[in-house]
C-alpha cells in the first residue's frame, strides 16, 4: 500500500467509527533515515485523524528464511544467520526475545533505530502497564504524551521517561 491509500483507509474508517490497527516496519535493507522519518510522519498523520481510534505498532524488520529479503540480507549485507539453537539463543536480545539488532549489518545507525523503537513503544503503552494505581496511570499518561511529543518533534535526547518508569516500578514493588 502507498501512504495515500493508508490515509484514505484511516479517514474512511474514522467516519464510520470502526477501529483499526496499523502496523509499520522499519530497518529494512536499503532504508534511509529519511524513509523512517516519513513513516513516523505517516503514523502521526493517521493518529491525528481521530485520536484514540487507531493503535500504532512499529516493528523492526527481521529476516526469516524463505523470504526474498532474507536472501538479500545474506548475499548483499553479509548477514550470518544462526545455524543452531545455541547460536540462536546467544543472538537473542533478552528484553525483546528477538535477534539482536547488532547482527543486522544493513542498518547503519542502530542507536537511532533503537531509540525510535523505544519511543514508539512508550507512546503505545497500555494505561495499566505500570500498575493500577492513580499515580501509575498518571505516569503512563505522561510517558505516552512525552514519547509522542518526542516522535513528533524529532527530539531524542534526555530520556526522562525512563526515570519515571523506574520510579513507578519501585512503587509497584513496595
Amino acid at each position: 500500500m502507498r501512504p495515500h491509500d493508508v490515509m484514505r483507509s484511516a479517514e474512511m474508517l474514522s467516519r464510520v467509527a470502526i477501529g483499526a490497527k496499523y502496523a509499520f516496519m522499519m530497518g529494512l535493507p536499503g532504508e534511509e533515515k529519511e524513509d523512517l522519518l516519513a513513516t513516523l510522519d505517516l503514523m502521526q498523520a493517521i493518529a491525528r485523524i481521530k485520536p484514540g481510534l487507531f493503535i500504532m505498532l512499529l516493528q523492526l524488520f527481521r529476516p526469516y528464511p524463505g523470504c526474498k529479503l532474507y536472501e538479500e540480507c545474506v548475499k548483499e549485507y553479509n548477514y550470518v544467520p544462526a545455524r543452531t539453537i545455541g547460536e540462536w539463543e546467544r543472538s537473542l536480545n533478552l528484553l525483546t526475545g528477538f535477534e539482536n539488532i547488532e547482527k543486522y549489518t544493513w542498518i547503519p545507525d542502530k542507536k537511532f533505530i533503537r531509540t525510535v523503537l523505544l519511543y514508539a513503544d512508550l507512546a503505545n503503552l497500555e494505561m495499566h502497564a505500570l500498575g493500577a494505581g492513580r499515580l501509575q496511570r498518571a505516569v503512563v499518561y505522561l510517558v505516552k504524551k512525552m514519547a509522542s511529543f518526542r516522535i513528533s518533534r524529532r527530539f531524542w535526547g534526555l530520556p526522562l521517561e525512563l526515570s519515571l518508569i523506574v520510579f513507578c516500578r519501585k512503587l509497584r514493588r513496595s
